[in-house]
This record gives C-alpha cells, sequence and structure tokens, in this order.
C-alpha cells in the first residue's frame, strides 16, 4: 500500500470514528426524553421512507436497457466529478494549512 492510500484510509478511518463519536452524542441527546426526541424520529422516518421509495423507484426504472446505460454514464460521470473535486479541495487544504504554517 503507498503512502497516499494508507494516508487516505487512515482520513475516512479519523472520518469514520468522528462520525460514531457525533452519532453517540446525538443518541444520548436524543434519549434524554425530550420533545426533539419524538421530532427526530418522525424525520428520520420519514427520510427513511423517502430515501427507500427513491431507491425503489430507480431500480424499477433501470430495468429498462436505454435507462440502464444512461445511468450507468450519470454514475461514472458523478464519479468523475467528485474524484476532480476532491483533488481541488485537497490541494486546496494542502495549500491553507502550509500558509498557516
Amino acid at each position: 500500500m503507498s503512502d497516499n492510500e494508507s494516508n487516505a484510509r487512515q482520513s475516512w478511518n479519523d472520518v469514520g470514528d468522528r462520525m460514531a463519536a457525533l452519532g453517540l452524542k446525538l443518541k444520548l441527546h436524543l434519549e434524554s426524553g425530550s420533545d426533539a426526541e419524538t421530532e427526530a424520529r418522525a424525520a428520520f422516518e420519514h427520510l427513511g421512507d423517502a430515501i427507500r421509495d427513491s431507491l425503489d423507484a430507480v431500480a424499477r426504472a433501470a430495468k429498462d436497457p436505454a435507462i440502464h446505460a444512461d445511468l450507468h454514464d450519470a454514475g461514472t460521470s458523478l464519479a468523475d466529478a467528485l474524484a476532480s473535486t476532491f483533488t481541488e479541495l485537497g490541494s486546496g487544504i494542502r495549500n491553507t494549512v502550509r500558509r498557516s504554517d
């Protein structure tokens, strides 16, 4: 594994650790018994239902060969755009950190 791959993996592990910690804090806050818990549970259930419905609709549409091909092309374009964006973002962050040293 190269240094870049190792750094990327560690960075994502750090993100995962921080998200897990945030999730635990949110869970404890919601379990405190406030009205926020009821509202949050309802919002998350609604969000989950909406995501499930959306994914079901995409899955049904993807069975059409023409849509399947377009979906593949769109996914590839999205992946390329994300890769370019994260490369630029990484360069910008590195430059900012170097300037602040």
